[in-house]
């Protein structure tokens, strides 16, 4: 029997192995055939993240390593909704992906925009007994759906610039409010907002 070391070295065959597990289980959710199964290869993702999360315990403070147990006892925490619908099996493994892959921001943030998961809840502020997004956030109390063209942009190609911020419903007499959607951004609708 290999130690926890051993088993979490096992896994830890690349860096993205985590992410290409995730990228399996969804493929199989959708029923293509891909060698796994989708319970089978999200249960081996979340090994594997956690597998890696292991090797920073400067980041994550702990001693470096994640028990067997402590990765069954998770997995068991955040079960595969295997006999789940489709939209609860991605959300589950977006979800995992989000978590997995924290730190990659443009990943988790290009894989959010395709399946508008997690869902997330904006409305985190009181005012008035009420929750509401926090006041004057500069994405209107909703996910960015862009980010912000450089400064130095503007400067050395105005005429382009306004030209790209215009067709990206912003002005520069507006605050940016990060909410033009791009030509590609057309996920699935989860009853998210945005």
């Amino acid at each position: 029997m290999p130690s926890d070391v051993e088993y979490q070295n096992s896994l830890v065959f690349g860096f993205w192995s985590n992410q290409a597990y995730l990228i399996i289980a969804e493929a199989a959710a959708r029923g293509w055939s891909v060698g796994s199964t989708d319970q089978a290869a999200y249960d081996d993702a979340v090994r594997a993240a956690m597998a890696q999360w292991a090797l920073w315990p400067s980041v994550a403070p702990h001693s470096g390593v994640i028990t067997t147990a402590q990765v069954n006892a998770y997995i068991a925490a955040n079960l595969y909704p295997a006999t789940g619908t489709l939209a609860q099996q991605i959300e589950t493994i977006a979800t995992q992906k989000w978590v997995s892959l924290l730190g990659d921001d443009f990943e988790v943030y290009s894989d959010w925009r395709r399946t508008k998961y997690p869902v997330f809840n904006y409305a985190n502020w009181t005012v008035g007994g009420n929750k509401v997004p926090y006041p004057g956030n500069v994405t209107a109390g909703k996910m960015w759906r862009r980010f912000s063209l450089p400064v130095a942009e503007r400067n050395v190609n105005p005429d382009n610039y306004f030209d790209a911020i215009k067709r990206q419903n912003y002005s520069e007499e507006q605050v940016d409010l990060l909410q033009g959607r791009m030509w590609w951004d057309v996920g699935p609708g989860t009853g998210q907002s945005n």
